[in-house]
């Protein structure tokens, strides 16, 4: 079964149809906190049986939703980066990007680092997967 995340702020999650070309289902998951702020650009995965969530801040944090019972949630958020400094200056976190796993299990985070006024620049960082995911 294929299912999408989206949002600004209000995430939801859709089911589609097994074709990919209709949606099922679709329902709000999660709400960010006005603590927070706006949240977006999702990137939903499925591992050992969670599903994830994971969303920008721009551009200076990533948070990642966490549902052990379903794509529906609920969801439970943690704060994964936040005013980390990366490979250039003043460019706030690396965001917007995707997990990626290669053939022998390691895992990587493929994303985009602001770079003014030069637009942005690809930046890739190995990820720890802890015990509780």
């Amino acid at each position: 079964t294929m299912y999408v995340s989206y949002g600004n702020t209000n995430i939801s999650v859709a089911q589609l149809s097994a074709d990919g070309k209709t949606e099922v289902r679709s329902q709000q998951v999660f709400s960010t906190p006005s603590s927070v702020g706006t949240l977006e650009g999702s990137r939903m995965y499925k591992r050992n049986g969670a599903y994830y969530i994971f969303l920008t801040r721009p551009a200076n944090g990533q948070y990642v939703l966490k549902s052990t019972n379903g794509p529906f949630g609920p969801y439970e958020m943690r704060q994964v980066l936040l005013n980390m400094g990366g490979p250039v200056s003043g460019g706030g976190v690396p965001h917007q990007g995707g997990l990626v796993q290669t053939q022998n299990g390691a895992w990587y985070y493929m994303a985009f680092q602001d770079a003014y006024p030069g637009g942005r620049i690809p930046v890739l960082a190995p990820i720890t997967w802890t015990s509780d995911g």
